[in-house]
């Protein structure tokens, strides 16, 4: 009888810190392209995580979660963007050293920095009534449509950058500090966010995002989107969209009239996407339009290519870019191929 209990107390101790971690989920995206970029002046190799600097896919993240009762839940997140081609080192700093005998000299360098930068983190609460949320989020603007909508998004093919949809943090891409994040439940077919920035650590406190997705069915949803840049006087943007699934199709269709992340100054953005799957091979085409409010300044986007998809982790891309502007120098094209795991 001593036996077993010793048994039991030594895989009770062996099970705590696993039944601690339950609740704790590190997961990530791994993702390389190569292949090459025009812009009009020269061909570059493209050689490493997706869409260079401009949206990178490959990430690592933890996703803590605790039930706290009475129907409500702590949610803690920390992301970091890192590059699998060449572990490139983030706000780097580089140290040559020298050594000489006197005839000859030979030189070293040593690169030091994080090989991880930091995307979302934040800290929120969940329950009845929605969620609060404060940290480091991806933009309201930036999740009703936009990259949701896109699926050639954070790859040389995607839309935004390249005539297709706005850019910018403001926009369709990258994260805002010291937000606060407010979340209804579901209040029927709708659900509202909205988001304001409380620090003025970056000097856009006072700017505000919001947005609001309707469901109608599991196949048709609606969106609609508005951001504030305080304290530019010209700092608006807004949008609406739309997604639609029938049999193998899905269908994204966006309208943005932005003031800031533009492809050239201020105008408005079209954008249509299709993803048709046939089996375990979809083939998808986008067409983007920005018409610009100054003149010599209109663009249009194009891109079409086919993804396989190995398994629910797995998959691989091969595809073509064209965005062709006013502008001869804002003209780019690109040929890509890639290999991406979510796990």
């Amino acid at each position: 009888m001593n036996k077993k209990i010793l048994a039991l107390a030594i895989a009770g101790v062996i099970a705590a810190p696993v039944a601690a971690q339950a609740d704790v989920k590190v997961y990530g995206k791994a993702s390389v392209e190569t292949g090459s970029i025009d812009n009009g002046k020269d061909t570059k190799t493209l050689q490493g995580d997706p869409a260079q600097d401009k949206g990178p896919r490959s990430r690592l993240g933890v996703l803590a979660t605790e039930d706290l009762g009475n129907g409500l839940t702590g949610i803690a997140k920390a992301e970091f963007q890192y590059d699998p081609h060449d572990n490139a080192r983030f706000d780097a700093v580089t140290d040559v050293v020298a050594a000489s005998d006197g005839s000859t000299t030979v030189t070293a360098t040593k690169t030091k920095g994080s090989p991880f930068t930091g995307r979302d983190s934040f800290v929120a609460l969940k329950g009845g009534f929605g969620l609060i949320g404060f940290g480091r989020f991806n933009g309201v603007y930036k999740t009703h449509g936009g990259v949701k909508y896109d699926p050639w998004v954070t790859t040389s093919l995607q839309g935004r950058f390249n005539g297709g949809m706005a850019g910018s943090a403001l926009g369709n891409a990258g994260f805002i500090n010291d937000l606060v994040v407010y979340q209804t439940p579901n209040l029927g077919p709708a659900q509202i966010t909205a988001a304001y920035v409380v620090s003025e650590a970056d000097g856009l406190d006072g700017s505000y995002q919001l947005g609001a997705k309707l469901n109608f069915g599991k196949n048709v949803e609606a969106v609609a989107s508005f951001g504030h840049l305080d304290p530019v006087d010209n700092g608006d943007n807004w949008k609406v969209g739309a997604k639609f699934k029938a049999g193998p199709a899905t269908i994204t269709a966006q309208y943005e009239d932005v003031e800031v992340g533009g492809f050239d100054g201020t105008g408005q953005f079209l954008y249509a996407s299709a993803k048709l799957d046939f089996g375990k091979v979809s083939i998808i085409p986008a067409l983007g339009q920005f018409s610009g409010d100054d003149d010599n300044s209109d663009a249009s986007y194009a891109a079409v290519g086919a993804m396989y998809n190995f398994s629910k982790m797995t998959k691989g891309w091969v595809g073509y870019r064209d965005t062709n502007a006013d502008k001869d120098e804002k003209d780019s094209s690109a040929t890509t191929i890639g290999l991406r795991m979510d796990f």
